[in-house]
């Protein structure tokens, strides 16, 4: 995702730096997503209950992220934030879970 950040975007897409733009961006916060769901699925393990917690959270986190992004039609920066939301959420609920 650090990478993607730094090459410059043209909405035309015209030059290969947007593209890998866009291809390395979008990896990076779909690997993020899959990692958090791997996290959640490792918690089945201890504590049933906030598994279902989590679950449902998460589950309802990306569904209103992939919601958001049919309703505006692209990635824009309140997608954006949203996603940054929903990781920081997720992240936050499992780590004070095993504090």
């Amino acid at each position: 995702m650090l990478i993607g950040s730094y090459l410059p975007y043209d909405p035309n897409h015209e030059n290969i730096t947007s593209i890998l733009h866009i291809i390395l961006s979008s990896l990076g916060a779909l690997s993020l997503l899959i990692i958090i769901q791997i996290l959640i699925n490792r918690i089945i393990l201890v504590d049933l209950i906030f598994y279902k917690k989590m679950t449902m959270i998460y589950r309802s986190l990306i569904l209103m992220l992939g919601m958001f992004i049919i309703m505006f039609g692209s990635i824009n920066s309140i997608v954006e934030l949203f996603f940054t939301f929903t990781v920081l959420i997720s992240l936050n609920e499992i780590e004070k879970y095993f504090k």
